[in-house]
């Protein structure tokens, strides 16, 4: 089994030898994490990580062998673009909490782009009452995070939803309430309207004062803009795929 993962450093702490120490240091706790996790009986050593680093493309690979179990790790300079889940169900203390936590993994694209923060819950499968419960599995959507632009994640249980900063290892901080509705799915548009799946689709500018309503036939869930010029909101619900034509296209990373 080969487990891969990003392993960050800011620009102002990047050089040759604090990544190095950096890519060893990861790789070696998450082996060792995953050892304790999957294989807690046995007790074989773990072979100590060689990174490879360029300083020239900021990129460092490490690889932790243990017996059948290898970990590889690449280090990347902050500018790829995380992909946060837009949704999640829980009191405001938990909400606030769970929302803003760093997660220990990342999963990243194959072309390098974009990554997936993940909790230990998501890499070992937790359950609660029988069901797996990361945030990444419960989500109705995913949306890519982009560093300077807020990032709105909605709260259906308490009527919410909130607009956070993002750190470039995907981590969200500073949390503001953003209006006083909640539910299922969020888009965001090129002028930064925001338009919220809460029964029906309700659309928000970006200071939060509601100018639309979007009317589908069925409770929507899941918002993402698309079609040639963007400018095509679609809308899943629970047996039906709906497209609105939008007045403003979606922004180009809101996919």
């Amino acid at each position: 089994m080969t487990l891969r993962c990003a392993i960050y450093t800011p620009y102002a702490t990047y050089n040759r030898r604090s990544t190095f120490l950096r890519i060893v240091r990861g790789v070696q706790e998450i082996c060792s994490g995953l050892r304790e996790d999957f294989f807690p009986s046995r007790q074989n050593a773990l072979d100590k990580p060689q990174p490879d680093c360029d300083a020239g493309d900021g990129m460092c690979e490490a690889q932790c062998s243990w017996g059948e179990l290898k970990v590889s790790g690449t280090f990347f300079l902050p500018g790829i673009t995380p992909v946060l889940p837009v949704n999640r169900w829980m009191g405001d203390d938990e909400f606030l909490r769970d929302s803003a936590m760093q997660k220990p993994f990342q999963y990243v694209s194959p072309d390098g782009s974009t990554f997936i923060p993940a909790g230990r819950d998501f890499t070992t499968g937790a359950q609660q009452w029988g069901i797996k419960m990361a945030d990444v599995l419960r989500a109705f959507g995913l949306a890519p995070a982009v560093a300077g632009r807020p990032f709105y994640v909605t709260n259906e249980a308490e009527l919410k939803t909130w607009a956070f900063n993002v750190g470039p290892d995907g981590t969200l901080a500073d949390p503001k309430l953003f209006v006083n509705e909640g539910g299922e799915g969020v888009a965001v548009d090129g002028q930064g309207n925001v338009y919220l799946a809460a029964g029906q689709i309700l659309v928000f500018d970006p200071i939060g004062k509601r100018i639309g309503t979007i009317e589908v036939p069925q409770r929507p869930t899941s918002l993402i803009f698309g079609g040639k010029d963007r400018q095509t909101l679609f809308i899943t619900a629970r047996s039906s795929l709906y497209g609105v034509r939008t007045g403003s296209p979606g922004t180009a990373t809101g996919r």
